[in-house]
């Protein structure tokens, strides 16, 4: 195994690249947009409501207006930026060759990140003894309005390799924080919690699994096990902290939070405060269950 910076990877090796698409947050940029659309659209009869209004309904509605319309409008730069990282050559998360594939440990939404330590891992096919699809679940919500959330990932099984600094430079990348950024005249330091590759264990290294081409193209190369399932809900002997870590190495906080929330009755506050002291703690990442 090796571990490059992005300028090693050599260009003329590659034979087949797997990104995200950017179909889906077009979708949702466009979705939250509708209000400006229909804003601007109907803006003479907006005027009209406003003038009609008595100051003192201004005085209540003024506040929550800029709140919500500073968040929303927060949301869309957010959103408009990732649209943006989606369309550069960043966005990848596996690159093959003929010898072997490369992995991009930094998520495609924090190109802003200097490039200031190893952030791609370069696995010959000679070095992964299976490949296999596994697919973690967990649940959140209130009773009766529960939702499911998935995560897809492609299980490597490495023979006899040394994991340990590519969990440390997978962690690092995980918990650094961002550099300083403007945005609509605001100061501040983004990083996106999302996590392309992780460590799940000593020779195990987890692929987010964006497309069904990428499973086919590693098994004419390396052995195929049948596919898992995991519920991550289940503690399968594992304590809460190490559930809590399972979710911070996966860049659920949220899930995390309300994990020790339901399993504590803690408050949100209260929560939030356990889970920043486990994150803390984490030198490394655990073994899965």
């Amino acid at each position: 195994m090796q571990l490059l910076h992005p300028a090693d990877v050599t260009r003329e090796r590659v034979t087949r690249t797997f990104r995200h698409g950017w179909f889906g947050l077009l979708v949702l940029l466009a979705s939250l947009s509708a209000p400006l659309a229909l804003a601007l659209v109907n803006h003479a009869r907006l005027l009209t409501i406003a003038g009609e209004l008595p100051w003192y309904v201004w005085l209540a509605v003024a506040p929550v207006a800029l709140i919500v319309g500073g968040s929303w409008l927060l949301c869309l730069c957010a959103l408009a930026g990732a649209l943006r990282s989606s369309f550069r050559a960043t966005n990848w998360i596996v690159k093959t060759t003929d010898e072997g594939l490369y992995l991009n440990l930094r998520s495609y939404q924090n190109r802003h990140f200097p490039d200031d330590a190893p952030t791609v891992a370069f696995l010959r096919y000679a070095e992964i003894d299976s490949v296999r699809a596994v697919r973690e679940s967990y649940e959140r919500g209130r009773a009766g309005e529960r939702s499911t959330h998935n995560f897809g990932w492609l299980e490597l099984r490495l023979l006899d390799i040394d994991t340990r600094e590519l969990a440390e430079l997978v962690q690092r990348e995980r918990t650094r924080q961002g550099p300083e950024r403007r945005c609509l005249g605001i100061r501040g330091r983004t990083r996106s919690n999302h996590v392309p590759v992780l460590v799940s264990a000593e020779g195990l290294v987890r692929v987010e699994r964006v497309s069904r081409a990428l499973l086919r193209e590693l098994g004419k190369q390396v052995r195929l096990e049948e596919p898992r399932e995991v519920d991550l809900d289940l503690p399968d002997g594992r304590g809460l902290e190490q559930r809590v870590r399972d979710f911070l190495a996966r860049g659920e906080r949220f899930a995390a939070i309300e994990l020790v929330r339901h399993e504590r009755n803690a408050s949100l506050t209260a929560a939030h405060e356990l889970v920043r002291e486990i994150e803390r703690g984490s030198a490394r990442p655990q073994r899965v269950a």
